[in-house]
């Protein structure tokens, strides 16, 4: 009996007529799967960038907290100055009102004490007066001095007084003292006013819209003498 293998050669026509296994090619230079290393590198990479920044940040914040610190160190001396400021000024001004006060008590002294005040005040080192009385023309002083530049100061001193008017035409008498060697004696009239002629004609516009007192018994005052001019006290 005579055996026949058809299974064998069957399984051979199919292994013959089957498709071949297709193989894809790989392209020289893709990119395969990223390595475990080259991932934790860019980690480090990215964390060393994020410090870097953050401590950049860190310094510059550093940086403006200190120079605010030093503006409001250097506001706080301004403050301080201005309040010493405001200090000098208020007491300023209360010296000022003290000032102002006094002043005004004195122009309220009587003629004859801011009289002294004047001659007293023109009167240089080395002078002194040994009369002090009215003139015709006012008031006339007579005295004594060290030397004719000491009574020249004396003269420079009257005139710049606004107060002793015409004095720079009073000037007079100036001789050598035979007895006393290098000592001058001089006389000198003015007219005293208060202020000077200026500040009564300023005074006068105020003064016109009042009415003018009485004269003679109706006010209680005998007229005025005849004859004689104002001694300006």
């Amino acid at each position: 009996m005579i055996k026949i293998n058809l299974l064998s050669e069957e399984r051979g026509k199919k292994a013959k007529g089957a498709a071949p296994v297709v193989v894809a090619p790989v392209a020289v230079g893709e990119a395969g799967p990223v390595p475990v290393a080259a991932l934790v590198g860019i980690i480090l990479v990215f964390a060393l960038a994020t410090l870097g920044l953050f401590g950049w940040y860190y310094f510059q914040n550093s940086q403006l907290e200190r120079r605010i610190k030093d503006q409001q160190a250097e506001l706080k001396k301004y403050e301080d100055a201005k309040k010493r400021v405001d200090e000098l000024n208020k007491k300023k001004e209360e010296f000022q009102a003290k000032l102002d006060k006094i002043q005004e008590l004195k122009n309220k002294q009587p003629y004859p004490v801011l009289l002294m005040n004047k001659l007293m005040e023109v009167l240089p080192e080395g002078v002194w007066y040994t009369s002090i009385g009215a003139s015709k023309d006012g008031m006339k002083v007579e005295g004594k001095a060290r030397g004719l530049k000491t009574v020249s100061t004396f003269y420079d001193n009257a005139v710049a007084i606004p107060d002793l008017v015409d004095a720079e035409k009073g000037m007079g008498n100036i001789k050598q003292d035979s007895a006393l060697g290098d000592v001058y004696s001089f006389a000198m009239t003015f007219r005293f006013i208060p202020g000077g002629e200026k500040k009564q004609e300023e005074a006068a516009p105020a003064d016109k819209g009042k009415k003018a007192p009485a004269k003679g018994k109706a006010a209680g005052k005998a007229p005025a003498p005849s004859g004689k001019k104002d001694a300006g006290i």
